[in-house]
Order: structure tokens, then sequence, then C-alpha cells
């Protein structure tokens, strides 16, 4: 009896019949609750249109809003230059204009970088804001004059600064230089040496000085930097000069590529010295930075030949040793330089021409490159069509031009089989010792 009086089970239902039976309580439920005299609720399609009905919208032109765009391209529309797009507008054009081999790194934007930067941050120090501005016109240029610009305008930071009520100045100050190291960074990409002395001065911060007066650690970080210009940009740069000199013999044909100031020194200090011998500068555009050299060392009374790298090739046949500056040394022994620094060493080590770098050893770094393409600056694009004859007028119009793109790299790789010899502070070194003095003098001396 008990299994005939047990439920049928219930039939199986398709997704339209139950979508119906749905429908079907819910309007049973509706009709329940109207005639009890209560609301009955929408479903929620109708529910949340009401709600969006409901909310409060917001106007549609919001003043506090847009009146911060207007301000900007009226400021723009200030200057003698013809002011690009909106970003929105002006995105696409930028995207058609990378070039795909260094679309990942940041691109130059003449009209907008300043503008991107935020002259408003209050913990930006007024001598940074004049540092970053030199940096992105390029009046600072040369790594030694941009670490020395840089400490300098520190220098001035520690003295202005005064530590807010209830904070300690170490980890105060400690934001406030990746603070203003981002500022710089917009201004203009900072080099593997800059990161060096940022983390030179994070080191000085996290030393336990706690216990000392604001005064007195303020005084210890304005020695540190003095004596870290002194030691390792100054006094270093005369033991390379001394060392170079030891390498210069009379009748050598020296050639160097466009222009450093340690290997500026050294030429001059060997001509001081009554060694007769001649210089090659080989410049590029668009800096042209050998003509500065070249003038000079003629003033200085040496011997010298300018030419252009087009034509290394032709005349390395007559050179006996090659000089470079660097920007960087890398952990794997590799060279980072201006652009155009590979070219004459690889030309040079066909030759049997010995290559000799001179780098300070703030400048050697942990990182590693295989090639200028992962990492690397790209300056102006326009730089490369200055100096061209008035009535060549071709490529002016280039930005117009969907099938013209310029490149203007700053840097490149020079392998380490390129490279004879690096001359530092510490001595004459091979390239493939760069990791050693990274290892064994980081204990003593921080780099």
């Amino acid at each position: 009896h008990m299994s005939s009086q047990a439920p049928a089970p219930k039939p199986k239902l398709s997704k339209a019949e139950r979508r119906d039976l749905q429908e079907k309580q819910r309007a049973d439920k509706a009709a329940a609750l109207a005639a009890s005299g209560k609301q009955p609720p929408s479903n929620n399609k109708n529910n949340s249109a009401q709600k969006e009905k409901e909310k409060p919208q917001p106007p549609k032109a919001n003043p506090n809003i847009n009146a911060t765009l207007p301000v900007v391209e009226k400021n723009t529309n200030q200057s003698s230059t013809p002011t690009t797009p909106s970003s929105k507008t002006n995105a696409p054009e930028q995207n058609k204009k990378k070039v795909s081999l260094f679309d990942h790194l940041p691109q130059f934007e003449r009209e907008s970088t300043l503008l991107k930067v935020g002259f408003n941050n209050p913990d930006v120090h007024p001598a940074i804001l004049r540092l970053g501005l030199k940096y992105a016109d390029g009046s600072i240029s040369g790594t030694n004059a941009r670490c020395v610009a840089l400490l300098d305008a520190f220098k001035q930071v520690i003295i202005d600064y005064v530590t807010p009520p209830g904070v300690i100045l170490n980890r105060d100050f400690d934001g406030r230089i990746t603070t203003m190291m981002n500022f710089l960074a917009k201004c203009r990409p900072l080099t593997m040496s800059i990161q060096n002395i940022v983390s030179y001065l994070h080191l000085q911060l996290a030393n336990d000085s706690s216990h000392l007066p604001d005064s007195q650690i303020k005084q210890n970080l304005i020695d540190n930097i003095d004596s870290f210009i002194n030691e390792r940009i100054v006094v270093a740069d005369q033991v390379i000069t001394s060392h170079m000199t030891s390498k210069i013999n009379d009748g050598d044909v020296i050639l160097t590529y466009a222009r450093s100031h340690v290997v500026e020194m050294s030429l001059r200090k060997s001509h001081e010295e009554g060694k007769r011998f001649r210089v090659i500068i080989v410049d590029s555009k668009p800096k042209n930075e050998g003509r500065a050299l070249a003038k000079r060392l003629l003033n200085e009374g040496l011997e010298c030949t300018y030419i252009l790298i087009n034509s290394v090739s032709y005349i390395m046949k007559d050179v006996t040793k090659v000089f470079l500056g660097a920007s960087s040394m890398l952990g794997n022994g590799s060279l980072l330089s201006r652009c155009g620094t590979a070219l004459i060493a690889m030309t040079a080590h066909a030759s049997r021409v010995p290559v000799i770098v001179c780098c300070e050893s703030y400048k050697f770094s942990d990182r590693v490159l295989l090639d200028a393409i992962c990492w690397n600056e790209l300056a102006d694009p326009d730089d490369i069509l200055t100096g061209t004859k008035q009535e060549d007028q071709s490529l002016d119009q280039w930005h117009s031009n969907d099938n013209l793109k310029l490149l203007n790299l700053v840097y490149d790789v020079t392998p380490t089989e390129y490279v004879n010899m690096v001359i530092t502070e510490f001595g004459m070194i091979p390239p493939t010792s760069v990791p050693v003095i990274l290892r064994e003098y980081r204990k003593d001396v921080p780099i």
C-alpha cells in the first residue's frame, strides 16, 4: 500500500517549459501581493532599467573636469611650432610611426613629453625641475656631466629639506628620491650609471643613523656626495688619464669616436708631455660631437684628422690604437656607448687594431645586454634631418607619409670580443674582469 501511495515522478521539463512555469509563478506572486495592497516587484530586466532611470545621471558637461583640457591646448598653442592633435587622435599616428623592432621602447614625443611629467608635484624640488628640463632639451649631455649635475641637484635638495613632524628623515627622504627620479625618467630615460648613483644614495640613507640629529644626517649625506664626485669621477678620471697616457707612444695614430672627456684629457696630457702623435676623430650625425673635440685639440696644437663614420674602414689601416669612451660596462664585459661605437670596434678588430676603452668604475653594471634592441633610448627622429641642404626638403613631411619611418637610436652594445682592454681607476683589465671588479670591490667601495 505504501508503494501505491508514493507520488509519481515529475516529468522532466524543457527549458521553454521551465521559463513559462517561472513566469506563471512570478505572475501569481505579483497578483497575491497586489491583492494585499503591496507594490509588486518587477522582473529583473525592468527592475534594472528602473534603477538606471532612478540613478542620478552625471552632467553631460562637467566644467571641473573639462576645464583642464582647454588650458593645456591653449598653452601648447602659444609656442611657435605647430601642435599635435589630442592624444586620442594622435595615438594611431604615433603607432604608425613606430619601428616594429623598437616599439617596446619609450617613444620620443616632443610636444607631450614635458606636459606629462607633472610640474605641480610638491615632492619635486625646483633644482630637480631645472635639471629635468636640461635633460629633456639636451643642454646637459654626456654620462659624467649628467651624473655630476644630478648629484649637485640632490645636494641642494638636501640643504632645503625639512623633515615633516612625526617621520624619520631616512625613510621620508628615501621615498622623495624615488619620486624625483621618476620625474627625471619622464624627462629622459635614465642611464645605468645614473641608476648606480641612485642606488648609492639609497644605500647612504639605509645606514643606521637614526640616533643622529637631522642636521648631522644631512651634512653626512652632502659630504658623501662630495666625496663620490671627487673620488669616483674627478680623481678616477685623473688616474685613467695617467694609464692611457702610458699607452701613447711617439708616431702613434690614435683614433677616437665622437667626444669623450677622459679621452680628451689623455690626448692633451700626452701632447703636453712632448709626445708626437696624430689623432683621427670619427664623427657621425645627428649630434656631431666630434667637432667640439676637434676644435679643442686644434687649439692645443695637436695634429688632427676629422672624418665621418662612413669613411672609417678606409682610414683604419693607418691607425695604431683606438680609444673609446663608455656609457657603461655591462656584467658580461660588453660595452654600452653612443650609437656607432660598435661599428668602430668591429672595424678595428677586423684590421687587428687594439681597442682600448676608458670607463670609471661607477659606470659598471651587473646588467647584461646581448644587443641594443632589448634596452635603448630613442632620440628625436627629426634630428636626423638636421644639417641637410636647404633645397633638399623631400623628407620634411615624413610625419604625413605612412610609408616612411625615422629611427634615431642613442646607444649600441659592443660585444666583449671586440674590446681588448678596459682602463679604470683600479687599473688596466680585460673586459671579462668587469664582474670581478663588481664582486670584489663592492665589499669596500659601493659601486
